[in-house]
């Protein structure tokens, strides 16, 4: 009986593996036909200027690169408290948007200083709330777990993601404030850093079907 399980146990998990690896092969596929096409259809228009006077804020682009790293080391990382960190940072410019403050676009909360308060108070606000948070990232099949210090980590590096990604594009931004100069500005293209963008949220999106079919697999495992 005890070879028995053991024997049916490793059939189960090559069988479980194999059917993994075909899926992953099959998504891996169907993202690099997507991400041909998405990364074509940014190219065309940064080509034709579309994004040359746009702004950012609340945009998906910021949370390509922020879900790529986000679940890559989301047993480090608050995942939720990293990705929402742009929403937290880019309160300053819908702000200046909204009641038109004399104010500039790109201000202190997009500087690494001050985007480390912009952080540490996102994640002060969100840390009561963490049971909730739990309850949403579950009915998303992905595993939570969190601290205070974790929460505070997570915003402050999701913010300066956000600062580092947004510097080269603004030249009224002041990264290193309080020195006053930009020296990321324009070291790549706007067009560039859209492609990149657009590439890294296509793949955050294999890589949050690859773990929620884990968390998926891991429940039938132990029920």
């Amino acid at each position: 009986m005890f070879m028995s399980n053991i024997i049916l146990s490793i059939i189960y998990k090559y069988l479980l593996l194999k059917e993994l690896k075909k899926e992953f092969f099959g998504i891996t596929l169907k993202v690099c036909i997507v991400s041909r096409v998405v990364v074509k259809i940014v190219t065309r228009y940064a080509k034709e200027g579309v994004f040359k006077d746009l702004e950012m804020p609340f945009t998906p682009y910021h949370f390509g690169p922020h879900g790529c790293v986000g679940l890559v080391f989301k047993r480090y990382l608050d995942l939720p408290v990293f990705l929402l960190a742009n929403v937290a940072v880019d309160l300053e410019p819908l702000a200046v948007m909204v009641f038109g403050l004399s104010y500039p676009l790109h201000g202190y909360f997009h500087t690494f200083l001050f985007g480390t308060f912009v952080g540490i108070g996102w994640a002060w606000v969100a840390y009561p709330f963490r049971d909730v948070i739990k309850l949403v990232m579950n009915a998303f099949r992905l595993r939570y777990s969190t601290t205070l210090i974790k929460m505070i980590v997570s915003g402050v590096l999701g913010a300066w993601l956000h600062v580092l990604f947004d510097a080269p594009l603004y030249r009224d931004i002041r990264p290193f404030f309080p020195w006053e100069a930009n020296p990321l500005y324009d070291i790549v293209s706007m067009s560039a850093v859209y492609r990149f963008c657009a590439i890294c949220f296509i793949s955050a999106i294999v890589l949050y079907v690859l773990v929620a079919r884990n968390y998926k697999t891991t429940k039938i495992a132990k029920s």
